[in-house]
């Protein structure tokens, strides 16, 4: 069972998760690793059966989350941060949007006696801005859809810089009234947003597109709110006039044509005025009122309130309505199979047995993602951590190191199995036509498969081998997870032992040089 994530949880996870590599590379692993581990001890003993990644990594950020309050003193989590933060904002914008909507039509609608509405300004005003905006966003969806125009993927890199910008700004702006541990978490909220599009897509924006809807709602329930009590508390008139001579019957249609979405329900003259009342209401100057009924002049108070109603308030609670599905089911679509995570998982399920102050890992027995669990056929089991490996080894080494001599310490370094293995040598193209191959004749899903990439630690990475891991992400996939696995020296018919801390630093910064989130440097010890 997917467990109920939220923005602020992805947040969370991210945070943490940075957290621990900044530790990770100031050689804190033990303590790291013993974490992690009480923490998964902590999941087990909480449920029995199986369990999935989301759930998993869960109740690690509600864990971590309760630590870092308990432990460090933390006013919020970056996510529960944002999460205030953000619910400050949607209040804000309701109760402007509401304000704003009340006083406009409260305006529009003021009437001195002698001179009536006219109702094709009303419309202009209310209602012909937002049908405008609704057919622009139903054609850049119709484009995006047709592949033609990629609308969110520009508006939501604009978006995300935008907000940074806000919430560095409100930061700035109110210092003094804001501890320095929650700026601190506010920073960390305004670095992650619009960083991660590449692992969790367009999550980041539908938050931004719901807020805009629920401005949109509220703005039109001003609307219909200010038309109601003017109506009510006073004796409106309303007609119309043009420069363009128009005739009535033109009108006529044009305003039949309006009320086609709710001419169903509403038929003339409940729904809009008949031809004979808009004939009564049409104000020619050098005439003035005198000749108008009253009768005919409130005929259009209704039609103006249905035109408000189905142009601007349902179809903004209908977009309100699909950004909240979008953003959970985005949300339930998230595998956690990104790196850092993958790194956390098998930390947390490596036994550690301590000596003094001492800590090393025992094996890796995999209690709830073991074969006998995923042979009983439960729901749970479809988003199980990736066991399997295809291992890429260089052609200078590959005759040396045999099966028997990888299998074990990629198990237990890494808890994979390792699947097939593939010699690679200096040609990109080649190896990575290759990679595809193997890939495409596998039938185990690739969120259960990491490429892992062999490397003598000694040998710096050069522009040519980053330029031929690019190549293999190609081939792989963008959310396919690769691994560099950093060796040592060989030892004849012995394996092979780690590396050093150097060496595992500088191979890590060139991996994080190349901004992907699906790629991760690990030691292997034979």
């Amino acid at each position: 069972m997917q467990p109920n994530w939220q923005i602020k949880d992805l947040i969370d996870l991210e945070y943490f998760l940075h957290q621990d590599t900044e530790r990770h590379s100031h050689v804190e692993e033990n303590p790291l690793r013993m974490q992690d581990r009480r923490i998964f001890l902590d999941f087990q003993n909480s449920r029995s059966g199986s369990f999935s990644r989301g759930e998993l990594l869960k109740f690690w950020v509600e864990k971590r989350r309760k630590s870092a309050a308990a432990g460090l003193g933390l006013e919020a989590s970056p996510g529960n941060t944002f999460a205030e933060t953000y619910g400050i904002i949607r209040l804000f914008l309701i109760l402007a949007a509401l304000i704003f909507g009340s006083l406009l039509s409260w305006s529009l609608l003021s009437y001195t006696g002698t001179q009536p509405i006219n109702v094709f300004t009303c419309l202009w005003v209310m209602v012909a801005p937002q049908l405008a905006l609704l057919m622009i966003l139903s054609v850049s969806l119709i484009l995006k859809f047709m592949g033609g125009f990629s609308f969110f993927a520009g508006v939501h890199p604009l978006l995300s810089a935008l907000i940074k910008r806000l919430v560095l700004w409100m930061l700035s702006k109110g210092r003094a009234a804001v501890s320095a541990r929650r700026r601190h978490s506010v920073k960390e909220i305004a670095g992650l947003i619009g960083r991660q599009k590449t692992l969790y897509g367009s999550i980041f924006f539908w938050p931004v597109f719901i807020l805009s809807q629920l401005s949109g709602l509220f703005f039109n329930i001003g609307l219909l709110g200010g038309l109601l009590v003017k109506v009510s508390l006073t004796d409106l008139a309303f007609s119309w006039q043009s420069t363009l001579h128009l005739s009535s019957k033109t009108v006529y249609r044009i305003v039949h044509t309006i009320s086609a979405p709710w001419a169903w329900m509403a038929p003339p003259p409940a729904g809009h005025p008949t031809l004979e009342q808009i004939e009564g209401s049409r104000l020619v100057l050098k005439d003035g009122m005198a000749r108008l009924t009253t009768s005919d002049l409130v005929s259009w108070w209704p039609f103006l309130f249905l035109a408000i109603l189905f142009y601007g308030l349902l179809p903004r609670l209908l977009l309100l309505a699909a950004g909240a599905w979008r953003l959970s089911t985005a949300l339930r679509r998230i595998d956690f199979t990104q790196a850092a995570c993958d790194a956390l998982i098998h930390r947390m399920q490596t036994p550690m047995v301590e000596t003094g102050n001492r800590a090393f890992s025992e094996g890796l027995p995999r209690p709830a993602f073991s074969p006998e669990t995923r042979a009983a056929g439960t729901a749970d089991v479809t988003e199980i951590p990736a066991e399997y490996a295809i291992l890429l080894v260089p052609e200078e080494i590959d005759a040396i190191l045999k099966d028997d001599l990888l299998a074990e310490p990629v198990g237990r370094n890494l808890g994979l199995r390792v699947l097939t293995r593939m010699a690679f040598g200096a040609d990109p193209d080649t190896d990575a036509k290759r990679l595809s191959e193997i890939l495409s004749k596998t039938d185990i899903p690739l969120s259960r498969i990491r490429i892992l990439i062999l490397q003598e630690a000694w040998q710096p990475p050069i522009r040519e081998t980053v330029f031929w891991i690019q190549k293999l992400r190609q081939a792989a996939g963008k959310n396919t997870g690769l691994i560099i696995g950093l060796i040592g020296k060989l030892r004849p018919g012995m394996g092979f032992s780690a590396p050093n801390d150097m060496q595992r630093i500088i191979w890590t910064q060139a991996a994080n040089s190349l901004g992907d989130p699906f790629l991760r440097v690990e030691v292997l010890e034979g």
